[in-house]
């Protein structure tokens, strides 16, 4: 979901089908109509025609692809089944170790976003692992936008949520609100393009295989697909951990995938053991607002996601009164007064109620945070908008208003 240009009208099943095919991925047609416009695509087919004779990792397709963009990550997520995971894979390693042989251990992160989870694994490694054991960690993601973010290493707070998670994670200090990985964490982690839909494309092997919050966005033959696959990258003795669900054993998996019936019902499209965002999200971008809204009834108040999703549903929501859209968008400011995204809103809001200089005083704001952001750095929950398209956008909105 996007707050900035509105939907237009049209049939976007042509890239619909392009974007199921190419990269297994489902997109509802509002938000697609509306990523298609702000590309400057007058029609749907104007936009199939140059990206049916272009590859996934060409400009073309990257251009829409950061503007679908649907990671959410952040470091040291969800960090109990990565401890156990590792902790299973060394006690397995040890138990079938040579002696005298030099130890190695891989991660794959796959859909790895912007970075922050395969980071997450080379410090876990780092700190499980004997400091002889050699530590490898693969990043990977079909949006070469966020692996050149991955690549350079500095964050944002957004980025350290969790717990502790700055001074866990040892950071170095890179600007009054930035912070950069430093170099022995860098030097274990190597980021790829990779398309997990894509039947040729050959999936690294690893000790420990994390594929988390990505599989909620593949069209369902695709996701089976990318299941039966997954498990045969696990080197023998390492685990899987996928969708968020408890440790899958790979040897499992492998069963399952010989009975697709059975694989989908043991691995449901929706496991109730997602977080709440990510079940919400799903059920959103399938058009099940009501649903979705019911979902984050049961959200923490303070969790700045959820009530992003919330402000977002609101404003797409025409039933929705301007006051309940307003306090949405106002919450989400209390719970972080620095939320780019939300004084974005605020000052759409305004404007469209005719009040110009409410209007740019927010925008103003957004501006002011974002003055010392790289432009091609990617926003907290912007899908992909950048700090460069955010001062584009305000500025075309300043003109026309």
């Amino acid at each position: 979901m996007h707050i900035l240009p509105s939907p237009v009208a049209g049939d976007n099943n042509t890239v619909a089908d392009l974007l199921r095919q190419r990269l297994g991925l489902v997109i509802p047609a509002d938000r697609l109509a509306a990523c298609l416009r702000r590309l400057g695509y007058d029609s749907s087919n104007a936009a199939s025609a140059v990206l049916r004779g272009e590859a996934p990792d060409s400009a073309v397709w990257q251009a829409l692809l950061r503007e679908l963009a649907i990671g959410e990550t952040y470091f040291f997520r969800d960090t109990v089944r990565l401890e156990s995971a590792i902790q299973t894979v060394y006690t397995n390693r040890i138990a079938t170790a040579l002696e005298d042989v030099p130890q190695n251990f891989t991660a794959w992160s796959a859909g790895c976003a912007t970075g922050e989870e395969a980071y997450t694994l080379a410090i876990m490694l780092q700190t499980a692992l004997p400091p002889t054991w050699k530590i490898r960690v693969i990043g990977t993601d079909i949006n070469a936008q966020a692996l050149a973010n991955a690549r350079r290493g500095v964050y944002g707070v957004w980025s350290f949520r969790s717990d502790n998670a700055l001074t866990r994670a040892g950071m170095i200090v890179d600007s009054a609100d930035r912070w950069r990985v430093p170099d022995t964490t860098r030097l274990l982690v190597e980021f790829r393009f990779l398309n997990l839909a894509d039947s040729q494309a050959v999936y690294p092997s690893a000790d420990l295989i994390v594929c988390r919050n990505v599989l909620l966005y593949l069209a369902p033959a695709v996701r089976l697909s990318v299941r039966e696959r997954l498990p045969s990258a696990v080197i023998p003795g390492g685990m899987l951990v996928i969708d968020n669900v408890p440790l899958i054993n790979p040897e499992s998996i492998l069963n399952l995938a010989n009975n697709p019936e059975v694989a989908e019902t043991a691995l449901p499209d929706t496991d109730p053991v997602l977080g709440i965002y990510e079940q919400a999200r799903a059920l959103a971008d399938q058009g099940q607002t009501s649903a979705a809204l019911e979902c984050l009834d049961s959200a923490s108040p303070l969790d700045l996601a959820c009530a992003w999703l919330r402000a977002q549903i609101y404003m797409q929501e025409t039933s929705t009164p301007s006051s309940d859209v307003l306090r949405a968008v106002q919450r989400c400011l209390y719970i972080d007064p620095s939320f780019v995204l939300g004084y974005v809103a605020l000052g759409n809001l305004y404007a469209a109620q005719g009040d110009k200089r409410s209007a740019r005083r927010h925008w103003a704001n957004a501006v002011r945070l974002t003055a010392n952001s790289a432009p091609d750095e990617i926003l907290p929950l912007g899908e992909g908008l950048t700090a460069g398209d955010l001062h584009t956008v305000i500025n075309s909105h300043r003109r026309e208003k």
